[in-house]
């Protein structure tokens, strides 16, 4: 009977029935169970698995045959039960995530950075923002996405995770006015900024519109992390988040805030279900490390 795979029971002759016994109580089945079973599994065979004719019951060359095979796929049960616990205990998996430049440095990184901590096994995927963020939720093509909040994604979750603050950056050698910066005096500037469409030169140009005004963009440049770099060269001022704003300061920047507080608020958009085990624990942690 050591022989025997697990998943091969016996016929139910009586000699059969009685030698059933220790292997059934083996398995945590009745002998029943267990001989209906292998009636079952050599009739699905088309074939005898056992020779009942002898005093012991023996695998017959087919029953032999069968041997490697069925422990193969016991250990490949045994594999994907594995990998199955594993995903659902988020030790493994993969999450997928969208973002926009702006986001992608920070908070994305330290996101990243917390959720890894905890889950070393997950792997994590990061892409651009590509189409509208209704249409990467609705189709599934990014599990979680990064952006700017108000997004119009209607039956999606909106997790608002917090906002950065903004700051005007002056060349070092400039002789900016006193006090904060109103909106009138930013229309007064040369500016370094991103392309429309881009969030800081959306927000500006909505500022300044609202004011009657339009900002006077010398520099374009797609890129948020090269401008800090073109303000302290003397190429125009800037608006930077404050994380922006404090590693070119570093570079000889001067840094000014403005009257009233200019914010853009951002979080984690998701579909309200179907989210893997993965996705679920990274959308958990960031709002523990926001």
């Amino acid at each position: 009977m050591a022989d025997t795979p697990a998943a091969a029971p016996a016929s139910a002759r009586v000699g059969w029935s009685v030698r059933a016994r220790p292997a059934a109580a083996s398995l945590y089945v009745t002998q029943p169970a267990l001989s209906q079973a292998v009636q079952l599994l050599e009739r699905t065979m088309g074939t005898a698995l056992f020779d009942h004719s002898a005093r012991e019951v023996r695998l017959t060359a087919a029953g032999l045959a069968l041997v490697g095979p069925a422990r193969q796929v016991g250990a490949d049960l045994a594999a994907a039960a594995a990998a199955v616990a594993a995903v659902a205990a988020v030790e493994r998996g993969v999450v997928t995530i969208a973002a926009p430049p702006e986001l992608a440095v920070d908070p994305l990184v330290r996101l990243c950075a917390a959720f890894r901590s905890a889950h070393p096994g997950v792997q994590i995927e990061i892409s651009d923002i590509d189409r509208p963020v209704a249409d990467l939720v609705r189709g599934r093509s990014r599990e979680v996405v990064l952006a700017f909040l108000p997004v119009d994604a209607p039956g999606a979750v909106t997790v608002e995770l917090g906002a950065r603050r903004l700051q005007l950056v002056v060349p070092g050698d400039s002789r900016p006015g006193r006090g904060p910066v109103t909106v009138g005096g930013l229309a007064d500037v040369d500016l370094v900024s991103g392309p429309p469409g881009t969030a800081i030169r959306d927000l500006v140009d909505d500022r300044l519109a609202a004011a009657g005004r339009e900002p006077r963009v010398v520099v374009e440049v797609r890129r948020e992390e090269r401008i800090g770099e073109l303000v302290a060269a003397g190429a125009g001022s800037a608006v930077l988040p404050e994380w922006s704003a404090r590693i070119a300061r570093a570079a000889g920047v001067r840094v000014m805030e403005f009257d009233e507080p200019w914010v853009q608020r951002f979080g984690l958009v998701h579909a309200a279900s179907g989210l893997t085990p993965a996705g679920a624990a990274f959308v958990e942690a960031a709002t523990r490390h926001p």
